[in-house]
């Protein structure tokens, strides 16, 4: 599912990826594309960390360690904000 969900990825995109072990995979998959991610999720960023591109974006909040995610109202008040 991961690399059929790959081909929406293009270079200069700004893309939000949740928490979920399909997209932890997809993150793999686009290491060294040089476009935004934006995520709340701990298993993606750490997915993303070992490479310059993609650039990341975390979104803080109330770390739901059960589920990898960060979550808080200034989190989405943040992603209002992106285009």
């Amino acid at each position: 599912m991961a690399r059929k969900t790959k081909r929406f990825i293009h270079p200069g995109q700004l893309d939000f990826i949740a928490p979920s072990t399909t997209l932890e995979q997809l993150c793999h998959m686009i290491a060294g594309i040089d476009l935004q991610v934006v995520t709340n999720s701990v298993d993606n960023a750490f997915a993303l960390m070992n490479s310059p591109l993609p650039g990341v974006t975390i979104l803080g909040g109330k770390l739901y360690k059960k589920d990898h995610y960060l979550a808080s109202s200034d989190a989405l008040e943040q992603i209002k904000k992106l285009r």
